[in-house]
Parts: C-alpha cells; sequence; structure tokens
C-alpha cells in the first residue's frame, strides 16, 4: 500500500519525516525517487516495457515494408523517365535523388499525420482526466526514427534505379 503525503503546513513536515523514518514498515520517498521507482516497476518489471518494445519493433517492421512498397511502386511508375535521364547522361546519384525525395515526402507525411493524430488524442484523452506528455524528446525520436525507416525502406528502390538500363527506353 503506497501513501503521497501533501503537506497544508509546511513547518511540520520535519517532524512527520522523523516521526515516519522510525516506523519500520514504511519507506519515506522523495517525489524524484518514488518517480524513477514506479517508471522502473512499470517499464522494467511489469512486463510494460517489452510489450511497448514489441509494439514499436511491429510498427516499424510494417510501417517500412509498407513504405518500401509505396516507394517501389513510385520509383516502377517513373522507371521510364529516369531511363531516360540516363540516356541523356544523368548520373546515378542525380537518379537517386528522385528516390530520396520520395522518402522525405513519404517520411513528413507519416511524421505530420502520426503528430496530428498523437495530439487529437492527447486533447480526447485530456477531457476524460488523464494527462499525456509529448515531449520534444519523443517527437525527435520519432521524427528520426521515421526517417531512418523509409532510408531502410528506400533500398530496393535505389538498387532499382542504379540498375535502370538506357536501352529501356528503345524498347
Amino acid at each position: 500500500m503506497y501513501y503521497v503525503v501533501d503537506l497544508v503546513d509546511q513547518r511540520c513536515a520535519p517532524d512527520l519525516v522523523t516521526w515516519m523514518k522510525r516506523q519500520p514498515d514504511l519507506q519515506l520517498l522523495a517525489a524524484s525517487a518514488w518517480s524513477r521507482k514506479t517508471v522502473d516497476y512499470w517499464v522494467g518489471g511489469s512486463g510494460a516495457g517489452a510489450a511497448l518494445l514489441f509494439t514499436a519493433i511491429l510498427g516499424l517492421f510494417v510501417g517500412g515494408v509498407i513504405v518500401g512498397q509505396t516507394l517501389y511502386s513510385m520509383t516502377k511508375e517513373h522507371l521510364l523517365e529516369l531511363a531516360t535521364l540516363k540516356a541523356l547522361g544523368a548520373r546515378p546519384w542525380e537518379l537517386a535523388r528522385f528516390v530520396l525525395w520520395l522518402v522525405v515526402f513519404l517520411a513528413a507525411t507519416g511524421v505530420i499525420s502520426g503528430f496530428s493524430a498523437a495530439l487529437l488524442l492527447k486533447g480526447l484523452l485530456l477531457r476524460v482526466g488523464l494527462t499525456v506528455v509529448v515531449s520534444p524528446e519523443t517527437v525527435g525520436l520519432s521524427v528520426l526514427g521515421t526517417l531512418a525507416m523509409c532510408l531502410v525502406a528506400s533500398i530496393t528502390s535505389l538498387v532499382t534505379v542504379y540498375k535502370v538500363e538506357a536501352a529501356t527506353v528503345l524498347r
């Protein structure tokens, strides 16, 4: 059982702390230590942290597959144009910029829609009394993770662009 003490009169705090320290069944913790202990329990000890990690990894995998398929189909749609550019003397890295532009576009679309959904959910949960904290670190990590996922998902599209033959235009 846990108790939180919020004193109305702060002058009695030293006496209360002294009394609590003499009780063998009580453990006195500062707010920061209590917070750390609670986080350690729920993230590490209860299995909730493992479930969150598994969900995040699964989400990255599924998102990567969907983004990879989307990028590949968009690249295949423009393969004739890319072959024409190669026939006109475009270098492989210039053709790769097309795919990388798509990567940035899809990553930005994902981040904007995900962040919008998170803010909407935060507002809805606040109405029922739950506070959701979306820290700048979380947003930054989400942006970097999304961009990294999109870059990894673009590998097949980049290989396709590098292997495109200029002779494709003549067929």
